[in-house]
């Protein structure tokens, strides 16, 4: 679990706490993020004000795909409402950085895509992988 930097609603700051799990896709054959995301409260984000937790350049680049990018999914495991980054064009993204990266694929993928969604791994993390 991680706490999503605070959103400014109105003048009131709130902070999230969003949960990411990585399931491997059968079907496209490339890890998956799932995530939830909610408000200090519980109540679940919606789809729009998940997408207002993107950043900013994310979202200039994503903004014709933000609804097929993330998309709302039963959990897997869970059976739970969960978002996911749609696994259609982690193939793609993985062989344009793949020949630039030489380490970990599951890290190389996760530090590519996490950070849209707030997801920021540690240096720290990066050369445990390494180190293996």
């Amino acid at each position: 679990m991680q706490t999503g930097a605070p959103s400014v609603e109105g003048h009131r700051i709130e902070s999230c706490q969003f949960e990411y799990h990585i399931i491997h896709s059968a079907s496209y054959n490339v890890p998956v993020l799932y995530f939830t995301a909610c408000k200090s409260d519980g109540k679940l984000l919606t789809l729009e004000e998940v997408w207002s937790q993107v950043p900013g350049s994310y979202q200039e680049r994503l903004r014709h795909q933000r609804w097929t990018f993330i998309t709302q999914q039963e959990h897997p495991l869970l059976g739970r409402p969960f978002f996911q980054l749609h696994p259609c064009r982690t193939a793609d993204l993985m062989k344009s950085v793949a020949p630039i990266s030489k380490g970990n694929y599951v890290m190389t993928w996760l530090s590519s895509v996490g950070p849209v969604v707030g997801l920021e791994l540690p240096l720290a993390f990066a050369n445990l992988c390494q180190a293996r």
